[in-house]
């Protein structure tokens, strides 16, 4: 009691309430305080003591402690309170009037700013109620106050908005109803014309409810051009009968004849389709939703003008006569349907998201969570996957979806997904068996999968084998519009990672691995966390002669790794996929809960091709290129060089070049030639080595013509002497001009001494 006191006394000390009642109680720990407040009216309504909305100059309030003070009071205003004015909640005849006061939890209100907030909002919104300004257009409208409603109509509004005519012409559909005679749910599941006839039978699991198929009629409202119409006047659900029903559709600018003549067909045409009318207890249904356009957005709608107002329309058909008969409408709630548009708003994104395809190749742990995040977040509006396995019991450990435990066959995951990804409202989704080799490889394949939109392809199979068709794709270089990213785990998910091509293959998933184990040479802790113990995935036993290769973990180190992937997509595909290429990853924190998130980008890839020695092509990544550059350009009329480290993949005739070690201290440089040292070489290449976890290894010498000029003979006798030392495996030898890079490449033939 003595903390109800307190706010009592803070009460009396509010200036705006003249009248100040004792605490009643109203049992559980529940006490009522009637205050009176001073309304500012008007001027011309001043004398009159009531403004024209039928807000008094004094008004009576109600303050419920209950919890207090953890909670705020809730407000109460007179049972007689106008109630054709917006910002109410949901009221019961014969009750108090609840004002919506804040946007959001008014204990947090309370517990910031104190009581006096509280009292001071309600001052506010009454002022407001009088002048007739509870609405603020910038904020956006509100929607139609519905006190009372039987059920909910469960559709997607912006389909409804983009299908129903612009013209004022009714949009006849079906419906799917279940009710268990006393609540009603319908689902308006697609918008295709059609004039059903009403269906009423018992749903077998459970003799309470009743199923069937309804008329949904859908119609907008246009001004005299047959243009949609704006309604800007504020008016509460009055809807409780055919009568009311027509009258709220005229007003808002429909066409009310054509609406009750669609009615009454319908009911004739279902009684006649049945030959009879009974058993109908509850009579025939139909559905009917009124669009209206509003002069703002409509409040928590994502930015949506047109205002969804649905009805359930129960008709007593009279047998005889074929008509109508007696007719009861209601106002039902509106529930979005699962759509794309539905999740990306609840995840914070534009329904305008661009419309990307999203091709997903590879539907194991990694991949099925990885595309959930993103399908969850509204993206892949148009998407495929691909895979050719089946899902496995012991998938259940760490993929997204679950296996029947006891299975009649073991579905492909590619098709799971698909079905999963329709539920969520992909309509679209589609499902691909082959082998994602075959993807990349074939191009007619990839034509059937991928299509002519700009698409973005992420690769989560940890495959050497289709890193290989990657590497050679051609459909990739023919179709810009489609870009390749990749991602993977390693060391048991202490990190993860994430590739993005660059725009038009600038540089590719391979030049960014390079990159990637490039970065290990400098990040000790990136290197640690990819190095681990060991990347070599495991042999799981799962069953008498069955085994799974694979690399063990549990399911929340796999998401951990997936999340931070599927945020970084998210955040390219909602901003715009850069055009420079990307490497991005995860590494495990010393805790090893947590993971530290790093990227680099990559600018286009320099690429030296038609090589003397077997058609070699040399791809130099541009930090590369950039250090030659300012490493020349600070060594003026003297010769600069050193030694190149990368990667020779093994199914192309390619050597990508990423990164240099620096040359020893007894080189020698001048304007005539640059001589490589040997004093600590042999120590900086193997440590070089090992610290990009063997990726990275020696492919060859770099050095400098400031005057310009080929390979010269000394050059290629270098190069031939290095290459016989290598033992076989290719070495380049670069040279830096002021107009460009000039590359050799050199490797001991079979019988050469």
């Amino acid at each position: 009691m003595l903390n109800v006191a307190d706010a009592i006394a803070l009460l009396k000390s509010h200036p705006a309430l003249t009248e100040v009642g004792k605490p009643q109680d109203v049992g559980d720990g529940t006490f009522e305080v009637q205050v009176g407040v001073q309304v500012p009216l008007p001027s011309r309504q001043q004398q009159a003591g009531i403004s024209a909305t039928g807000v008094k100059a004094l008004e009576p309030a109600w303050l419920i402690f209950q919890h207090w003070p953890d909670s705020a009071p809730s407000i109460r205003l007179r049972e007689d309170f106008p109630l054709d004015l917006p910002h109410i909640n949901p009221h019961r005849r014969g009750e108090r009037v609840k004002p919506c006061l804040f946007d959001g939890d008014p204990s947090e209100l309370l517990h910031r700013f104190g009581l006096g907030r509280i009292v001071d909002q309600l001052v506010e919104w009454l002022v407001k109620a009088a002048s007739g300004q509870l609405i603020d257009i910038t904020q956006g409208w509100e929607p139609t106050r519905r006190d009372e409603c039987p059920g909910h109509l469960v559709f997607e509004a912006e389909a409804a908005q983009a299908k129903t005519p612009k013209d004022g012409a009714l949009l006849l559909t079906e419906g799917l109803y279940c009710s268990d005679r006393k609540s009603y749910m319908a689902i308006l599941s697609d918008f295709k014309a059609a004039q059903v006839s009403f269906t009423y039978e018992p749903v077998p699991s459970d003799n309470s409810l009743v199923r069937g198929v309804a008329q949904v009629i859908l119609a907008r409202g246009v001004d005299e051009g047959r243009e949609p119409k704006t309604v800007d006047e504020y008016q509460p659900e009055t809807v409780r009968d055919m009568g009311t029903l027509l009258d709220r559709a005229a007003r808002l600018g429909i066409d009310s004849e054509a609406l009750k003549r669609e009615l009454e067909s319908y009911s004739f045409r279902s009684v006649v389709a049945r030959g009879h009318a009974d058993g109908w207890d509850q009579g025939i249904f139909a559905f009917v939703v009124l669009l209206v356009k509003r002069p703002a957005r409509i409040i928590w709608a994502n930015g949506r003008t047109v205002e969804m107002l649905p009805y359930i329309v129960r008709m007593k058909p009279d047998a005889k006569a074929f008509s109508c008969g007696e007719v009861v409408a209601e106002p039902l709630w509106h529930v979005e349907q699962v759509s794309p548009d539905l999740l990306a708003m609840t995840s914070g994104f534009s329904a305008e998201l661009p419309r990307r395809k999203l091709v997903f190749v590879g539907c194991g742990s990694l991949g099925s969570k990885l595309s959930m995040h993103l399908g969850r977040a509204g993206f892949g509006r148009s998407a495929a996957f691909v895979d050719n396995e089946v899902m496995s019991p012991h998938n259940a450990a760490r993929h997204a979806l679950i296996p029947d435990r006891i299975p009649t066959h073991y579905p492909k995951k590619a098709e799971m997904m698909r079905a999963a990804f329709q539920e969520l409202g992909y309509i679209d989704a589609a499902a691909h068996t082959e082998n994602a080799v075959q993807l990349f490889g074939d191009r007619p394949t990839f034509k059937d999968v991928v299509g002519e939109e700009p698409a973005l392809i992420v690769d989560s199979t940890a495959s050497f084998k289709v890193d290989a068709a990657i590497a050679c794709c051609g459909s990739l270089v023919e179709q810009p519009h489609v870009r390749l990213a990749q991602t993977s785990m390693y060391a048991m998910g202490r990190a993860a990672v994430l590739y993005l091509e660059g725009s038009g293959r600038s540089c590719t998933v391979q030049d960014l691995k390079a990159a990637l184990f490039e970065r290990c040479r400098h990040d000790a802790d990136l290197r640690a966390a990819i190095g681990g113990d060991s990347t070599d995935p495991v042999r799981i036993f799962v069953g008498d002669n069955c085994r799974s290769v694979t690399m063990p973990m549990s399911d929340s180190v796999v998401s951990r790794g997936a999340s931070l992937v599927g945020h970084q997509l998210e955040k390219w595909l909602a901003e715009g996929l850069p055009d420079a290429g990307a490497v991005c990853f995860g590494k495990a924190d010393r805790a090893g809960i947590a993971m530290d998130w790093g990227s680099l980008m990559l600018g286009a890839t320099t690429v030296v091709s038609g090589l003397d020695d077997g058609g070699w092509t040399l791809r130099i990544l541009a930090p590369v290129v950039e250090l030659i550059e300012r490493e020349c350009r600070a060594a003026g009329q003297l010769e600069a060089g050193g030694m190149l480290i990368g990667h020779i993949p093994p199914q192309s005739r390619t050597i990508i070049i990423a990164g240099v070690v620096e040359s020893p201290t007894d080189s020698i440089r001048t304007t005539q030639s640059f001589i490589l040292g040997v004093e600590g070489r042999r120590a900086a290449l193997v440590r070089a080595h090992e610290e990009s976890l063997g990726h990275l290894h020696f492919v060859g010498t770099w050095h400098s013509h400031p005057m310009g000029g080929a390979h010269s003979l000394t050059d290629k006798e270098s190069l031939k002497l290095v290459a016989e030392l290598n033992g076989g495996i290719p070495v380049v030898s670069l040279v830096w001009t002021s107009t460009g890079l000039i590359g050799a490449v050199g490797i001991q033939h079979s019988g050469s001494h």
